[in-house]
């Protein structure tokens, strides 16, 4: 079960994270009737572009600590956590550089002019927000299996060992 209620909160962050990126290059439509004002499709404000990216920045691509809680991870998994966040990192950069949404801002900013939120702007932002954490000396995803100051933690029952592939020869972690 523990498998299950973490792949629902997996879903259920990366559906966030889906709704948060409609903002950025996005269009609002309200529906209208006849001989009602006012245009139908509008852009999604510049302030709430920016409050998107910071969004993205701060809940997908800087490293989500939460979702690397060892204490449940290791209840149905031995490893692959690191690659799970990063293939969903991935998924909400490719959402950001979609051709489509970029077209739209340049659009946009064609359009609405100083009010519109511009593809270079969205660009610089991204990338702030994509090198925040190297530009911190955090520059790497921890593995469950350390603590914060990237010491290797022990099981407590002390039945399963650490092995790396360093003692073997061969570089790296082979498992737990």
């Amino acid at each position: 079960q523990p498998k299950t209620l973490y792949g629902q909160m997996i879903g259920q962050w990366n559906r966030y994270t889906g709704h948060v990126l409609t903002n950025i290059g996005g269009v609002v439509y309200t529906r209208k009737a006849q001989g009602q004002e006012g245009p139908q499709y509008e852009m999604v404000p510049e302030t709430e572009q920016r409050r998107a990216m910071e969004y993205l920045g701060r809940q997908v691509f800087a490293t989500p600590d939460w979702m690397l809680d060892a204490d449940i991870l290791d209840r149905f998994q031995g490893s692959g956590a690191p690659d799970q966040i990063r293939g969903l990192q991935a998924f909400a950069l490719r959402g950001v550089l979609n051709v489509d949404r970029m077209k739209r801002l340049v659009e946009q900013e064609a359009f609405n002019g100083d009010e519109a939120y511009t593809l270079g702007e969205m660009m610089d932002g991204l990338r702030a927000v994509i090198w925040a954490e190297v530009s911190s000396g955090a520059t790497r995803l921890h593995r469950p299996d350390e603590d914060a100051h990237g010491r290797r933690r022990c099981p407590a029952d002390g039945h399963r060992t650490v092995r790396t592939r360093a003692a073997s020869g061969a570089g790296s972690r082979v498992g737990q």
